[in-house]
């Protein structure tokens, strides 16, 4: 009887987990990350340091299967009012300095595809109606954007450009182009129909972006953003040749 109500005693206390100067318990609750604190560990729990304390803590263990040339830890994750033990062992080549979760470029692509860009209309002239054979002017000019999120608690700035103009002129031809063009006199990106009709452009733009960690040095983002507005509504005309005289 004895020893089984100590062996009940023990297992409640390793599930209660074990307590810390400051009389935080070691429970799972939250997460954050700073720089490491690296303390050995000798099968009790780390206890907290006089300075500001770290938020997260690598501890050696000296018995745990790591490749040779490798040093186990354990990581110990502080919020407000407990610790926590993270489930698996770390295995390091050297001492930990920075326990922040590494953020990778696909997530900083997908972070990239929730940002909102522009979806422009085309600006045409002339506006509404223009002719057959006559140049009729498009543009979609766009100024480089700065967003900032916020990914696994860390910073990520993102400097966001455009690369790519795909038109489409509503009447089956399309062109792509490196600028977004500018108005008259200006006919950079101009087209000539055919025929009279009434047609729907619209353009889309493909969108490159950069990227900094915590104002860190720039990382190119590996791959890309098309946005496509809404079409123009444009009626083509032919002109009639009329002869007048006196």
């Amino acid at each position: 009887m004895v020893s089984r109500f100590l062996a009940l005693v023990i297992g409640l206390a390793l599930m209660a987990g074990p307590s810390f100067a400051d009389g935080t318990d070691v429970r799972p609750k939250g997460d954050g990350f700073e720089v490491a604190e690296v303390r050995t560990h000798h099968g009790s729990a780390p206890a907290p340091a006089a300075h500001p304390k770290p938020k997260v803590r690598y501890l050696k263990r000296h018995r745990a299967p790591c490749p040779a040339g490798l040093t186990a830890y354990t990581r110990w994750v502080k919020t407000r009012t407990t610790w926590t033990s993270a489930p698996k062992v770390v295995c390091l080549s050297g001492p930990p300095t920075d326990t922040r979760p590494a953020i990778t470029g696909a997530m900083v692509l997908r972070a990239l595809r929730t940002v909102r860009l522009p979806h422009p209309t085309p600006s045409i002239q002339p506006a509404r109606r223009t002719l057959v054979n006559l140049d009729t002017i498009f543009s979609a000019p766009q100024a480089p954007l700065t967003r900032t999120v916020t990914l696994l608690g860390q910073r990520v700035t993102l400097r966001i450009r455009p690369t790519r103009w795909v038109w489409e002129y509503g009447d089956g031809h399309s062109a792509t182009t490196t600028t977004g063009g500018a108005a008259y006199p200006n006919k950079t990106i101009a087209y000539r129909y055919q025929r009279a009709a009434k047609v729907q452009p619209r353009v889309s733009i493909t969108w490159a972006a950069t990227y900094r960690i915590n104002g860190g040095a720039s990382q190119p983002v590996a791959g890309t953003v098309t946005t496509t507005g809404p079409s123009a509504s444009l009626r083509v005309l032919e002109a009639v040749p009329v002869l007048s005289g006196r």
